[in-house]
């Protein structure tokens, strides 16, 4: 590890683009191998959305270590980074849309209240609704 002057460490590492003894095909298609197996998993084995999602993260982090020799640790750190990522769009479209439900919903309660205060007092007493429609 390298340190600079004020003892932080600044790791540097390869990044190799073409892994696998130069040849650019075989590496693009070691790349692309954890989308066909998610599209696999979910089409053809019809594992369930999260058990798929589990599998191929799996999967890409063996990809990383033993395909392109990525250190374990940069890998799981790699892995991390893009659950947190992945994970916090997601939340905050369901804390909004939930949001969202709720002020809808409120609103539709205030509406009906409204309504109800405003017509009930033009229908007489004892009014069924056998007796508005004829």
């Amino acid at each position: 590890m390298n340190r600079n002057s004020d003892g932080i460490c600044e790791c540097t590492g390869l990044q190799n683009y073409s892994a696998f003894d130069h040849r650019l095909g075989l590496t693009a298609l070691v790349a692309s191998s954890p989308i066909c197996f998610l599209l696999w998993s979910l089409s053809l084995k019809l594992v369930k959305g999260y058990v798929a999602a589990g599998l191929t993260l799996l999967f890409i982090f063996m990809v990383a270590v033993f395909g392109y020799g990525m250190p374990a640790r940069a890998a799981l750190s790699a892995a991390v980074l893009g659950m947190i990522s992945g994970l916090w769009p997601i939340g905050w479209i369901i804390l909004t849309k939930t949001i969202k439900y709720s002020l809808v919903l409120l609103g539709f309660v205030i509406l009906v209240v409204v309504l109800e205060a405003w017509v009930a007092p033009s229908i007489p007493q004892g009014t069924t609704m056998e007796h508005i429609g004829h």
